[in-house]
């Protein structure tokens, strides 16, 4: 029986940027008052329902947690629960660098911003929006630049889209978007909300030569998938549940 493995952890707000730190092309935010804090993170767990309960009550992770589980559309059982700082992933840097990012206005227009976004270690990106956008355009900071936008056919539908995802052969992209999400010319303008977000699915395993649960959390690049190798059950195999094993993500607002 196969289930499907996803780690969502939550970072700080993108905070506020000054215009040269924006338009460095660099957008850190190591003076974000939540540069190394973790404000949640969570494990889940996709499956059929009469199986993947089964299959968390074997996860220590889960031991005296709140475990809520959910059936999706398709008939499927979405089991969550929230997980301590041991079995938080580490994809490389301190915590301020796994994502980071900025968003600003363009000039004079108060329904377009620009959004910076980057990862460490990794080749994917995403932006989700709490309210829709209606055109895009996307280059590539640190390199040769590169202009992405809707392929002849699949345009953007009239009611906008809610999440843009972004993705380079290259390590560490630095993704510019430009983004267009109301009419001009109202007053107030309009706002523009949502996450910040990259994938992770590629790892240094630390499961050859641990033993027990410590050695999984301490040796382990995603010791929450370490734990899923090692306690899943005989009759069951694990696969990821989107792109990438984790995502980590910071909320923006405009």
């Amino acid at each position: 029986m196969k289930v499907r493995f996803v780690q969502q952890v939550h970072l700080g707000a993108i905070p506020p940027l000054t215009e040269q730190s924006f338009n460095s092309g660099l957008a850190h935010i190591s003076d974000s008052p939540h540069k190394d804090e973790v404000l949640s993170a969570t494990t889940s767990i996709f499956g059929l329902p009469e199986h993947v309960q089964k299959v968390v009550s074997e996860l220590p992770s889960s031991h005296g947690k709140d475990v809520k589980c959910e059936e999706s559309p398709i008939g499927l059982t979405n089991c969550t629960w929230p997980v301590d700082e041991e079995w938080i992933p580490s994809p490389g840097g301190n915590t301020s660098s796994w994502v980071t990012g900025g968003i600003k206005r363009v000039d004079g227009k108060t329904s377009r911003a620009m959004i910076h976004v980057r990862g460490t270690n990794t080749r994917g990106c995403r932006i989700y929006f709490d309210q829709p956008v209606y055109d895009y355009k996307v280059r590539a900071l640190d390199g040769n630049r590169w202009d992405g936008t809707q392929q002849d056919g699949y345009d953007i539908p009239p009611e906008g889209i809610t999440t843009l995802f972004l993705w380079s052969r290259t390590w560490d992209r630095n993704f510019e978007v430009e983004v267009t999400f109301g009419p001009e010319g109202v007053d107030p303008a309009p706002p523009l909300s949502g996450k910040l977000a990259c994938e992770y699915s590629e790892y240094a395993s630390g499961i050859a030569g641990a033993s027990g649960v410590e050695s999984l959390r301490n040796e382990g690049r995603i010791p929450a998938f370490e734990e899923m190798l090692r306690f899943l059950p005989k009759w069951a195999v694990v696969t990821k549940a989107a792109d990438g094993l984790v995502e980590v993500s910071r909320s923006f607002s405009l």
